[in-house]
């Protein structure tokens, strides 16, 4: 395999851009990176109850626990939450099911906003 390859990936969006799914950990089922021009841009991660944010919001808490942790900095926009840190070029969202979250992406903008929820 050529160096200079990206790695296996589920297909390339346009030039330099693609997802990756690892394979070989099961704790990371269910989540893919979005690879720009050699640079994670997004992680998203879908119906995947044991990998948690660093405050510790995970797919599988209700709404109500997600607006406990992330408190005033949280928005509630149709069905998503979209959580706007410190760093304003980056973001949590949410993406919710009645009262209960079912998976997040996290990264950096405009790539964060623009992904398409495909687990």
């Amino acid at each position: 395999m050529d160096d200079d390859a990206p790695p296996p990936s589920s297909g390339l969006i346009n030039k330099g851009c693609y997802y990756v799914e690892l394979q070989v950990n099961a704790q990371l089922e269910r989540v893919r990176f979005m690879v720009i021009i050699d640079a994670i841009a997004t992680i998203e991660v879908s119906r995947n109850y044991t990998l948690a944010t660093v405050n510790g919001a995970q797919a599988g808490q209700s709404i109500d626990q997600v607006k406990a942790i992330y408190g005033k900095n949280l928005v509630t926009k149709d069905n998503t939450l979209i959580y706007t840190p410190p760093k304003k070029k980056f973001r949590i969202i949410f993406e919710t099911d009645r009262d209960q979250i079912t998976g997040y992406r996290a990264g950096r903008l405009p790539e964060v906003d623009g992904s398409k929820w495909m687990f």
